[in-house]
């Protein structure tokens, strides 16, 4: 019985250009406004870099190298193609069987499934790699593939933030037990823009690597940028009275899983003390298909993500603000 792939300690939240209007839903989001609200800043002054960009999206050229890299996973040769010329191309049939690839250009995509293998209780899989080999397989294809070293997120102690999901696997009972067969390891890469996290289900890259380390599975959603506009970035004391002035908004509080929200009411809030800051990059929500709508109106903003406790008089609570942390009406170019 096929067991559901559990992706644990990845949580994404995708927010979209936050920084100016608050153009996205923010039907379950909190808006703060209070013009005497006291607010602590315990977090570092300046954790980001003293400028920071708006980027608009670009159609990405993978190199022929690259496409050459990925015609070398299959014996594609049997398999129908359909060109869309300078959007991408699509080749065999993403909705029935295996193999098949697909690469837009459109949006930075590449999307392939390799020939379905059909395994058994008595035709298990081989050399699987162990998660001790993820992280060298991953670099080695992340050079093959396009990606820079500098374009992958970084934790907090330097190393790249490339981590694995529970691996996919099939479970048999056979006279001798139960046998588990280890099908596949997925592994994910975070994106960074100038040593920034970009977060999001849209910006990352995830790799399947089955028998001998092939590549069976890629799902690479790493569309191109280019700098567009530069801007200050904001200081503590313009992001305490950006909160005050109502441009921020606090993320629900859900205490336990399935419990009502807790809803803070801010203006009997007694203080608001910030205990970690950090800039995430957001990016507007692209249209994944091969072709039709142009890339011209697509940016990505940075905004501020901020942890913190509100004292509300009765009690302590532990919350998520995100914040503008540019002005856009003052670009530096």
């Amino acid at each position: 019985m096929r067991k559901l792939l559990l992706l644990t300690g990845f949580l994404v939240v995708c927010v979209t250009g936050l920084s100016q209007n608050l153009p996205f839903d923010t039907s379950d989001a909190t808006h703060i406004q209070r013009t005497n609200l006291t607010v602590r800043w315990k977090a570092p002054k300046h954790p980001w870099p003293k400028t920071l960009w708006i980027y608009k999206v670009v159609p990405t050229h993978f190199s022929p190298s690259v496409i050459s890299n990925l015609m070398a996973l299959e014996p594609f040769t049997e398999q129908p193609k359909r060109d869309y010329g300078a959007n991408g191309f699509l080749i065999g049939n993403l909705n029935g069987s295996h193999p098949n690839l697909r690469v837009s250009f459109v949006a930075g995509d590449i999307e392939y499934n390799g020939t379905d293998r059909h395994y058994s209780a008595t035709n298990l899989t081989k050399d699987v790699p162990a998660t001790n080999h993820l992280f060298e397989l991953t670099t080695n294809f992340l050079q093959k593939f396009g990606i820079s070293p500098s374009e992958v997120a970084k934790r907090e102690n330097g190393q790249p933030k490339i981590g694995w999901y529970a691996s996919d696997h099939t479970e048999y009972s056979t006279d001798k037990g139960i046998v588990t067969n280890v099908e596949y390891r997925t592994v994910w890469v975070a994106r960074a823009l100038d040593g920034v996290d970009y977060p999001g289900p849209d910006t990352d890259c995830r790799i399947s690597f089955g028998e001998q380390g092939k590549v069976v599975k890629i799902w690479m959603h790493w569309h191109s940028v280019e700098r567009e506009k530069q801007y200050m970035a904001a200081s503590a004391e313009n992001i305490s009275q950006w909160i005050r002035e109502g441009r921020a908004i606090q993320r629900p509080i859900v205490k336990s899983p399935g419990s009502p929200e807790t809803v803070v009411d801010w203006s009997t809030v007694k203080s608001l003390t910030i205990t970690k800051a950090k800039a995430n990059y957001f990016g507007d929500s692209l249209d994944r298909q091969m072709a039709h709508k142009p890339l011209s109106s697509s940016r990505v903003r940075p905004d501020a993500w901020l942890s913190g406790i509100v004292d509300t008089g009765k009690e302590k609570l532990n919350l998520e603000i995100i914040c503008p942390i540019i002005d856009e009406s003052k670009p530096l170019n």
